[in-house]
């Protein structure tokens, strides 16, 4: 190639390069001036007053139409306050509502029905909708037992593996530490991808819900002259799955490939690996957020209503519950001091049964079930004679 034809070359790619980044102004200039994509959702709230019914409304008509649940605690994650804004962040995903219809129940509660408007953005691409739907979820934490070589001997630089982990990490994503792990066991890396049960057994005795497991390989592909430069190039190979470590079960699988050309052999690899490594996480991190949302709508959300309660031991039922795994938001629906009674909703993963042995097993507060049915458990608070 000539010296005009550089020139050339290089000119349309600079005026490539400068239509490119116009547009994608121009579209954020767009989006800035408020043009809307979204869906109409039809949704429903309940509660002892108009102003907690709307809320709950809301919030259901976010869950059903951007898959994240917002719960009422307070949440700070990675320097984000989330959850004190509840209703703002309410807000931005609801651009408007129109009341349908609002009604008192048998039992005393009011029933709001909206039809809103709600953003319909991918949950992918919203950190603070991923942070609520890790939440939602009691912090899922995830491990990484990648098997890395280069040029077809083991690595121990790990490349592939910190590129994901500053991904997910970015997310709010929250991360054990396998350093130890991954030395303790480097000769069995490569049949850990092969057999889920095993490595799942293996991940959940070091507390990991989710481990990341399969190979990641950087290969010499050839030598060429760049420029009158000699360069390296490096092909990398990412083969990953996910996996849940309760039940063997893969939530993810997704491979990819990256090329990287450098004068430096070691730098050709490790570049090679550490953009390929980004792009899976993304993949990865797509596929898994669609089955947490899948086990997110999985679940059953029970109404709990207390009988003999006051205001702190109500909380302290609320607090209880929330230490069960499977027990993913609690919600103060409303509480009656005359009557001394209380409404938690509770969002529980299993079955009525189960929760009513969670409910029966509390020791402080000691509660006996009244009744059941329709998701609806009425318990009393009783002290305990010994």
């Amino acid at each position: 190639m000539n010296k005009q034809m550089k020139n050339s070359f290089f000119s349309r790619f600079f005026i490539f390069l400068l239509v490119e980044i116009a547009m994608l102004l121009s579209l954020q200039s767009l989006q800035a001036e408020g043009i809307e994509t979204g869906q109409t959702i039809s949704a429903t709230g309940k509660g002892f007053s108009k102003d907690i019914a709307l809320q709950n409304a809301l919030r259901n008509a976010v869950e059903q139409g951007v898959g994240t649940i917002i719960g009422s605690e307070t949440l700070v994650r990675n320097g984000i306050l989330i959850k004190d804004k509840v209703l703002a962040k309410t807000t931005g995903y609801v651009r408007r509502y129109t009341i349908l219809q609002e009604r008192k129940t048998p039992e005393g509660e009011w029933e709001i029905k909206i039809l809103a408007n709600v953003n319909s953005e991918k949950i992918e691409n919203d950190i603070v909708a991923i942070a609520l739907l890790i939440d939602w979820l009691n912090y899922p934490r995830i491990m990484l037992l990648i098997n890395e070589m280069v040029d077809g001997k083991p690595s121990s630089s790990w490349i592939a593996t910190t590129s994901i982990e500053q991904v997910f990490l970015g997310k709010g994503l929250e991360l054990i530490d396998a350093t130890q792990a991954r030395q303790n066991y480097k000769d069995r890396l490569a049949e850990f991808s092969k057999n889920p049960s095993k490595v799942a057994v293996l991940a959940k005795g070091y507390g990991a819900e989710i481990v990341i497991v399969g190979e990641a390989r950087s290969s010499f592909y050839e030598t060429s002259y760049l420029y009158g430069m000699r360069t390296h190039f490096y092909n990398a190979i990412l083969n990953l799955k996910a996996v849940r470590t309760a039940d063997a079960k893969i939530l993810a699988s997704t491979n990819t490939t990256a090329t990287w050309g450098s004068p430096s052999k070691q730098d050709a690899s490790y570049k090679a690996l550490r953009r390929a490594a980004t792009q899976i996480a993304g993949k990865l991190l797509g596929q898994i957020m669609v089955a947490w949302r899948g086990q997110v709508y999985e679940q059953q959300e029970f109404k709990l209503v207390v009988h003999n309660v006051d205001a702190p031991t109500l909380s302290k039922i609320r607090s209880e519950l929330k230490r069960n795994r499977n027990v993913k938001r609690v919600i103060e629906s409303g509480f009656d001091l005359k009557i001394k009674m209380g409404i938690l909703r509770v969002k529980f993963l299993g079955k009525s049964e189960t929760l009513k042995e969670i409910l029966m097993g509390m020791k402080s507060p000691y509660l006996t079930i009244l009744s059941t049915g329709n998701r609806k458990i009425e318990v009393e608070v009783k002290k305990k004679f010994w």
